[in-house]
């Protein structure tokens, strides 16, 4: 083979090199003084979104970010706001760096929490730190903190909060539970669990993208039609009931406990007579317990929210009152 050729090889081998990936440090392979440098980049941006100012988080950013307006940001500060009490920490979960990642689309992926951040990066340097907060009583935030190196200084330059987890439960725990539920014979708790999964994975958008994402979308519109072919389309008219209540979803309900089924009906009960109310509640309670064995009653609560519908003002339900059935004791 001429000399030519050979270095015609040398220069493509050398070309291919400089393409290849850039080294990606991910947690404790990161260098120490590095993860030191950021700690307190990540506190002042917590501290910024717990005073509900914008100009605070701002400023700890980039030009191209103070001039940004992020409507998911807005409103995790909005929860942060109204709930004044909760304690300011927050807990590292991921840390990502690359000295040379180039600018452009950018995926980093956590192996171990099953999910990814996906950004278009402005910068070769560029370190991203994913944080969990606590905003409220119910819910758990990712927020994706996302730095560059600007004058020699790193700068926040991107921000995605996505809700994370409500009462301690992730959408994969809720996942895995409503395959527990199906597995068990209740198919309406599983739907009621998917949904819940379903309602967090949907709220991620497409920067913090979780790995069971596309199949947690599935498994709830699966359930919803097996439960359609069961008991028929919405609403479930119960004729056996004398006030004819119609069921027209199922939900998840909160409480301090834990996540719990909520059955969602129409009532045509007078909203002055509570009495009825409760009877119309009980009445259903027992009807679903002889007809509808999908959805268990023994797991400590059923929550049964009342909605009232006028044809001629209402387009929709309109959310009344709940009751909550513990142990075969209705309250309020």
């Amino acid at each position: 083979m001429n000399k030519p050729i050979l270095l015609l090889f040398a220069l493509v081998g050398l070309l291919f090199a400089g393409c290849s990936p850039a080294a990606l440090a991910v947690n404790d392979d990161i260098d120490k003084e590095l993860r030191a440098t950021l700690k307190p980049l990540n506190r002042s941006l917590v501290a910024a979104l717990w005073k509900n100012t914008s100009r605070g988080y701002r400023r700890l950013g980039t030009e191209r970010f103070g001039k940004k307006e992020d409507t998911a940001l807005m409103e995790l500060v909005s929860e942060i706001y109204f709930n004044p009490q909760m304690p300011q920490t927050f807990e590292v979960v991921d840390e990502f760096y690359s000295e040379d990642g180039g600018s452009g689309p950018v995926t980093v992926t956590s192996g171990k929490h099953g999910y990814s951040v996906s950004f278009h990066n402005n910068t070769p340097e560029y370190y991203v730190s994913v944080l969990q907060i606590q905003p409220n009583e119910q819910q758990h935030y990712l927020v994706a903190a996302v730095y560059n190196v600007e004058d020699d200084q790193w700068l926040l330059d991107n921000v995605f909060p996505v809700r994370y987890a409500m009462l301690g439960k992730t959408a994969s725990d809720m996942f895995k539970m409503a395959k527990n539920w199906e597995s068990r014979g209740f198919m309406i708790d599983a739907y009621v669990h998917a949904h819940g999964a379903r309602n967090l994975v949907e709220h991620s958008g497409d920067h913090i993208i979780y790995e069971e994402k596309s199949e947690i979308l599935k498994y709830r519109d699966q359930l919803a039609k097996k439960i359609e072919a069961q008991y028929g389309r919405y609403p479930i008219r119960i004729g056996a009931i004398s006030s004819s209540p119609q069921i027209f979803d199922f939900d998840m309900g909160f409480h301090e406990k834990g996540l719990y089924p909520s059955i969602h009906y129409i009532s045509n009960v007078p909203g002055s007579d509570y009495e009825a109310q409760v009877r119309e509640a009980r009445d259903l309670k027992e009807y679903m317990t002889k007809h509808i064995p999908d959805l268990a009653q023994n797991q400590g609560y059923v929550f049964y929210r009342r909605f009232t519908l006028d044809t001629r003002v209402d387009t929709e339900p309109y959310f009344s009152n709940t009751f909550i059935d513990h142990n075969n004791n209705f309250g309020k």
